[in-house]
């Protein structure tokens, strides 16, 4: 079987405590995360990312450890947000230590 190959682009940023607009909106283009890399830093924290699908607010929460391992999302070919047009992929830190790199696209 093929792999699939597709062209993305990539954000990364330090997390500030609070929400975090990780992927900013765009008039008429829906967001797609296909990957999702959480690095820690020297806190424990729980991320909880946000976004609007279909009218209806989501949220996943992604905890890691203090100085530990990264926890990946890989890339499977599914989206793991759907970002309604006009509206944000936002990442809630609850420390100013964790590391957040996302894998998306814009428009259909």
């Amino acid at each position: 079987m093929a792999s699939q190959s597709f062209p993305t682009q990539v954000t990364s940023a330090t997390l500030a405590s609070g929400d975090n607009t990780v992927v900013a909106s765009a008039s008429g283009q829906p967001i797609k995360v296909w990957q999702v890399i959480v690095s820690p830093g020297a806190n424990a924290d729980s991320v909880t990312l946000k976004f609007t699908n279909g009218g209806s607010a989501q949220t996943a929460i992604i905890s890691v450890a203090a100085n530990g391992n990264s926890l990946l999302l890989p890339m499977s070919g599914v989206p793991y947000a759907l970002c309604d047009p006009g509206t944000a992929f936002v990442a809630n830190s609850g420390t100013t230590t964790t590391k957040l790199t996302a894998y998306y696209t814009k428009g259909a």
